[in-house]
């Protein structure tokens, strides 16, 4: 009687798995991170920032060899999430499908997913900021773009739930200043703004490629020490917007308030309005 048990569970897990579509668990962007993604904020049934997240896509489709979707598709996809009421952070996926097993690939054949959840409300007013430990390995290759392999951002973030800190200010392997866990960052001295480079690692940000259209924003490579040059400070991305940093620990206290922020938060405002 227990080996007929046995079997009948058995029968029934076969039956299960002989109905999966196993290029949904052996695809490239699963098993090497062989893919690109885009987090987009959805406010009122539109992506307002929808342009740039489909330009750096495409930048990175094209530098990875990887087909690019119908971009006429993604929208309408997209689109069809407008009857959830709220703002919601919008994840598309794109990944190479699997044709064949190791590193190596000679096609561009790629699949996509669309995923969907509630804005988390924004909390604090003015941020404080630690340093990271933790420094993103320099790779050029990978630079500026969002690929699947986030390990680095994983133990960042992991990093930062050990600190009392909003962010961390994350450095290269060289010791200059790249980005936050999951966010640009922007420094102002009188009506200039500036940027950390990321032409050897870190993500180009889709909010910072939006907020270049009114601002001639100087990118620059400095060391941690050196950001206590500059008056102001903020964060960027294209989910949370802009955010104030009050304070980077053991380096300055900066200005919370000035016509140019106030100018970068109306830009912004206007821009989730439309």
């Amino acid at each position: 009687m227990f080996y007929r048990q046995v079997l009948t569970v058995i029968e029934q897990v076969k039956s299960s798995i002989d109905q999966l579509d196993w290029d949904d668990f052996l695809n490239r962007g699963l098993q090497y991170g062989d893919g690109l993604f885009e987090t987009m904020r959805m406010v009122n049934g539109r992506v307002p920032l929808w342009q740039w997240h489909w330009q750096r896509l495409s930048d990175g489709a094209h530098r990875f060899g990887l087909e690019l979707p119908e971009e006429s598709c993604i929208k309408n996809h997209v689109s069809s999430l407008s009857h959830v009421a709220g703002d919601l952070m919008v994840k598309l996926l794109l990944f190479r499908k699997a044709k064949s097993r190791g590193y190596g690939t000679t096609h561009e054949a790629s699949d996509w997913v669309l995923t969907a959840h509630m804005l988390p409300k924004k909390t604090a007013q003015t941020l404080t900021l630690g340093l990271a430990q933790l420094q993103l390995g320099v790779q050029p290759v990978l630079a500026g773009i969002k690929h699947l392999n986030r390990l680095e951002q994983v133990f960042l973030a992991n990093e930062l739930a050990q600190t009392t800190c909003d962010e961390l200010v994350v450095c290269s392997q060289a010791g200059e200043v790249v980005e936050a866990v999951s966010q640009n960052i922007l420094w102002s001295k009188g009506h200039q703004l500036y940027t950390p480079c990321v032409d050897s690692c870190g993500v180009a940000g889709v909010g910072l490629a939006w907020l270049n259209q009114y601002f001639d924003i100087q990118k620059i490579k400095i060391k941690p020490s050196e950001m206590e040059r500059f008056e102001g400070m903020y964060l960027i991305n294209s989910v949370r917007g802009v955010s104030v940093v009050e304070s980077v620990q053991g380096v300055k206290k900066f200005s919370t308030s000035s016509p140019l922020h106030d100018k970068i938060k109306h830009l912004w405002s206007e821009l989730i309005k439309l």
